[in-house]
C-alpha cells in the first residue's frame, strides 16, 4: 500500500491540510457527538499541536503518528461540547448537574451556561 513518509502537519500543502481538518472534524468531532468549531478553528488547533502525520493517498486518509492525544484533548475541551452537557442544556437540567461530573473547568461550564 502506498503511503508518504511521516511529516509535520505544518509542512503539508494547504489542500492536504484542508483534507486533514475534514478528517479531524469527522474523526474526533463525531466521537463527541457534535462539532461546534469551524474548520478554521480546527486548522488553528492542528497548527498549534503540529502533529506528525502520514498520508495514505490511495485511500485519502491520514495516520497521526504523534500528537493524537493532544488533538483529542483539545477537541474534547475546546472544539466540541461533550454529549451529556448538550443533553442537559436541551432538557434545562443544567442547574441540577454537577460540573465536576463532566471534567469541565469553571470557565467552560460558565461558557456553556450563558
Amino acid at each position: 500500500m502506498n503511503t508518504t513518509a511521516p511529516c509535520l502537519f505544518s509542512s503539508l500543502p494547504s489542500a492536504l491540510q484542508s483534507r486533514f481538518v475534514q478528517f479531524l472534524r469527522q474523526e474526533l468531532g463525531s466521537g463527541q457527538n457534535t462539532t461546534l468549531a469551524s474548520p478554521d478553528d480546527w486548522l488553528q488547533a492542528a497548527l498549534v499541536v503540529d502533529p506528525t502525520v502520514q498520508v495514505h493517498p490511495a485511500r485519502g486518509t491520514f495516520w497521526i503518528r504523534r500528537g493524537r492525544k493532544a488533538l483529542e484533548n483539545m477537541a474534547r475541551h475546546f472544539l466540541v461540547v461533550p454529549r451529556p452537557v448538550a443533553e442537559l442544556l436541551d432538557r434545562h437540567q443544567l442547574l441540577r448537574a454537577n460540573p465536576a461530573d463532566y471534567g469541565l473547568t469553571d470557565e467552560e461550564w460558565l461558557a456553556l451556561a450563558l
